[in-house]
């Protein structure tokens, strides 16, 4: 349809992955999800013991437009500190 299209959300398309139509929700969020949607700070120094514990370095999460349900999965962030849910199936968050 866009033969010409290279970019969807300043990011390069690989038209071998897209689809016509994509239904599937997320039931949850998933380690690779934040692997590779998440972003730390580069200000801060890396923290080589926690390495590991990569979960500890994402300071921000941007998951819009993922078709989520829930939030799990995002346990570990604890240093996270600005996120974004927009656009999801997400119909209560409680116990923040």
């Amino acid at each position: 349809m866009f033969k010409n299209l290279v970019y969807i959300d300043n990011k390069v398309i690989d038209k071998n992955k897209l689809s016509v139509s994509s239904t599937k929700i997320n039931d949850f969020i998933t380690d690779e999800l934040i692997k590779e949607q998440g972003k730390r700070i580069q200000t801060k120094q890396l923290i080589t013991s926690d390495l590991n514990n990569w979960k500890c370095q994402i300071e921000i999460l941007n998951l819009t437009h993922q078709k989520l349900k829930r939030m799990i999965g995002i346990e570990g962030l604890i240093n996270l500190r600005q996120m974004n849910l927009g656009h999801n199936l997400i119909e209560k968050i409680e116990g923040l």
